[in-house]
């Protein structure tokens, strides 16, 4: 079970309100420090938090689905399982695997969790991100103290307060996993299926057997999945989710794209960019042509 379920403020926060607020009590830091734990506990303010914790990871402003993405996210904490698409280069691993990962062990909302990608080392690199982040970063070590905790390893770690992340690839046995008396509490999937191997039936139901047979009954009781990822085939283990074809019917799915239009009276259409920042409109069909 979750530790703590998140509580919503009356409304989120916007990033003119943070750089106001730091101003006003930049010289009472106790005060800031317990109106800062308090805003970003609130999980309508993730990417909030991930602005002020890592500017560097913020070098391009966030799109409006970024935000969708967190809300998304959030609903493994309303009892669902989670399925979200988007394209490459949309940030959606550095959303999910750093940012909301920050989120869940700095509020301390769950005991054990595992991130599981295709490839036991992509899983390593994404969760040595977040360790080194929560080892060396001064904003986090001033609000939330040392995380540093009695495991601080390569893929593999527990923090200060007790919390266990464990790097898992595909194929890793997860049956009869603890951490104290916590089987596992989360499952976050990302890159979980690659280019290659998604072409191939065979690899593909065997894929969603390991998933389905062995991965998803791993969850402690009344714990969820989160599964990100790109659409790489239309028969991959992703897009059953977001069909919610059989055993997913229940889940709760989102699926993006870069370019979505409107269409008025006439049959003129308005295009738009999943990321204006990132790529805008014109950058975009330019790309597709080149594909094409």
């Amino acid at each position: 079970m979750i530790r703590l379920k998140p509580q919503k403020l009356q409304r989120p926060w916007t990033k003119e309100e943070l750089k106001k607020l730091l101003n006003k009590y930049k010289d009472n830091k106790p005060h800031l420090k317990r109106l800062l734990r308090k805003i970003f506990a609130d999980p309508q303010n993730i990417d909030l938090m991930g602005w002020y914790l890592y500017p560097h990871h913020y070098t391009i402003e966030s799109a409006p689905f970024h935000k969708e993405l967190f809300d998304d996210a959030c609903m493994i904490f309303e009892g669902y399982n989670v399925g979200l698409a988007a394209p490459r280069g949309s940030a959606k691993s550095t959303k999910i695997n750093l940012v909301f990962m920050t989120y869940l062990i700095l509020n301390e909302i769950y005991h054990f969790i595992l991130p599981i990608s295709d490839t036991i080392s992509q899983s390593i690199e994404f969760v040595n991100t977040l360790k080194d982040e929560l080892a060396s970063n001064k904003k986090i070590k001033w609000l939330y103290g040392d995380m540093i905790g009695p495991r601080w390893q390569n893929g593999n770690f527990i923090t200060s307060t007790g919390i266990k992340v464990m790097a898992r690839g595909y194929g890793s046995k997860l049956r009869g996993l603890k951490f104290k008396q916590y089987r596992p509490e989360l499952l976050l999937f990302d890159d979980f299926e690659n280019d290659e191997e998604v072409m191939n039936i065979e690899q593909r139901e065997k894929k969603k057997a390991w998933f389905t047979r062995a991965a998803l009954p791993s969850l402690a009781k009344g714990c969820k999945a989160l599964v990100i990822g790109t659409i790489l085939h239309g028969d991959a283990l992703l897009m059953k989710i977001m069909k919610r074809e059989g055993e997913f019917s229940s889940w709760h799915t989102h699926l993006w794209k870069y370019l979505h239009y409107t269409e008025d009276e006439q049959g003129y259409k308005k295009y738009y960019s999943l990321w204006p920042a990132m790529y805008d409109v014109d950058k975009l069909f330019a790309i597709y042509r080149d594909w094409e």
